[in-house]
């Protein structure tokens, strides 16, 4: 059976989806499938509402995915919820103001169905927590943002500081070297330092980010993903420092390889480790690479399944 509202496929006998906790519903076992038709802005009251006998509904039984019969373990009646009014629509399946059902094992629907999706753990209130595992496609979109977002302030400092650096000659020259996509000559007007000091710029920004942020750099917190500890906890400096490291290596390795030849091998070397290293996480159950079995941390969604909360 496949959810109506995100398209995932679910088991046959599922009752709520296992990826967004929409209530699954066939056609099949609908008397009178309702038609399509054009959706008003005006605002809809319970009054308004009738189920499939033609009766109107009993307050506080629209939910999320519009009018329903109760569910059992969702509240009758949400908080904020007031008569002749449609409730907010919360901003994930798992939020406000209602809340998952319970399966019959006590799990939320969403993890007795895929409990490989979610990774568990217990807050500093003891409270059970499911924290959706981060998709690969998130991570990849994650570091592209935060790629993005380093390199044009990489740019615009490096720009700064090759303009205090160099004579109105050679900032000409350089212009030109760029205007004519000759970067191999660009390249001379660039001292050592300045390019080891961008590539550390990333090092520091996913570090003090990932420490500071709870977890977060810009790009996960706008994919709403972040990094915790396989106990929970959000990461210490260390851990960060740790995570980040791992990555950064190659970049550094590209910064010394061409001083000596045994400097180019170590950095083929630890250029495979650390493509290797990403790339496990295809493989492993709970996405973790090499950069977060070194630091014990994992990547999960920031909207939760918390206990006594939204389930």
């Amino acid at each position: 059976m496949f959810c109506i509202r995100c398209g995932k496929p679910n088991v046959a006998e599922a009752v709520f989806c296992y990826n967004c906790g929409n209530r699954l519903v066939g056609l099949e076992n609908v008397a009178n499938p309702p038609q399509l038709e054009t959706i008003s802005s005006k605002p809809v009251s319970n009054a308004e509402v009738v189920d499939t006998s033609g009766q109107p509904l009993a307050p506080g039984t629209i939910n999320q995915e519009g009018p329903s019969a109760p569910v059992p373990g969702w509240p009758a009646q949400p908080p904020g919820w007031q008569a002749g009014s449609t409730p907010q629509m919360p901003p994930y399946p798992y939020g406000y103001p209602f809340r998952v059902p319970l399966a019959p094992n006590g799990k939320p629907y969403p993890v007795a169905n895929n409990p490989d999706a979610f990774y568990a753990y217990k807050d500093k209130e003891s409270r059970q927590i499911y924290a959706p595992l981060a998709s690969i496609r998130q991570r990849f979109g994650a570091a592209l943002l935060d790629t993005i977002i380093m390199n044009v302030f990489n740019s615009l400092l490096a720009g700064f500081i090759l303009l205090l650096l160099l004579s109105p000659a050679e900032f000409k020259g350089l212009g030109n070297a760029l205007q004519s996509g000759d970067f191999a000559e660009s390249q001379k007007y660039y001292p050592n330092w300045l390019a080891l000091l961008t590539g550390t710029n990333y090092l520091i920004y996913c570090t003090l980010f990932i420490w500071l942020a709870k977890g977060q750099t810009l790009g996960k917190k706008l994919l709403h993903i972040k990094i915790i500890k396989l106990t929970g906890t959000k990461p210490n400096f260390k851990d960060a420092l740790l995570r980040s490291s791992f990555g950064f290596s190659m970049i550094l390795g590209s910064y010394i390889a061409p001083f000596a030849a045994p400097l180019s091998l170590l950095y083929v070397g630890l250029s495979f480790m650390v493509i290797f290293g990403f790339t496990y996480a295809f493989r492993d159950k709970l996405h973790q690479g090499w950069h977060d079995k070194l630091a014990e941390t994992v990547v999960v969604s920031s909207r939760e399944l918390i206990q006594g909360v939204n389930y």
